[in-house]
C-alpha cells in the first residue's frame, strides 16, 4: 500500500505542486458512496490536517490529507498505508461517519458473502 500511495503522491506533487491536499483512498469499500465524500466538502478549514472515515470504532480511508502532511506520507515503509500516520497524528483530525465501512472486498469469497 505504502509504495503505491508514494508514487501516487509523488507524480502528483510533481505535476502539481500547488495541491493543498490529497484524497486517500481504497478500491475496495463496497460501500463507499457519493454522498459520504461529498460530507468532505464543508469540513476542510485552514487548521485542519486531516479528514478521516470513522467506523468499527476505527478512523480509516477515505481521508483527506494537508500538504503539510504529504512529507509523513511519503516516510511510510511500503507495506503500510495512510492509517498508520492518522493513528499517531496528535494534530487536528475531523472525522466523518461511514457506515458499513470496514466491510471491505478482499478475495472472491468476500464477494460471494457480500451478495
Amino acid at each position: 500500500m505504502g509504495s503505491s500511495l508514494k508514487l501516487g503522491l509523488k507524480n502528483l506533487t510533481d505535476r502539481f505542486p500547488e495541491t493543498e491536499a490529497v484524497l486517500i483512498m481504497v478500491c475496495d469499500q463496497p460501500y463507499l458512496t457519493t454522498e459520504h465524500l461529498k460530507n468532505y466538502r464543508g469540513l476542510k478549514k485552514p487548521n485542519t490536517d486531516i479528514i478521516t472515515s470513522f467506523y468499527n470504532q476505527t478512523k480509516g480511508v477515505p481521508a483527506l490529507f494537508k500538504n503539510s502532511l504529504f512529507s509523513k506520507l511519503m516516510q511510510l515503509n511500503d507495506t503500510e498505508g495512510a492509517r498508520k500516520i492518522i493513528q499517531t497524528f496528535k494534530g487536528s483530525i475531523i472525522d466523518v461517519p461511514f457506515e458499513k465501512g470496514e466491510i471491505d472486498l478482499d478475495t472472491p469469497d468476500d464477494l460471494r458473502h457480500l451478495v
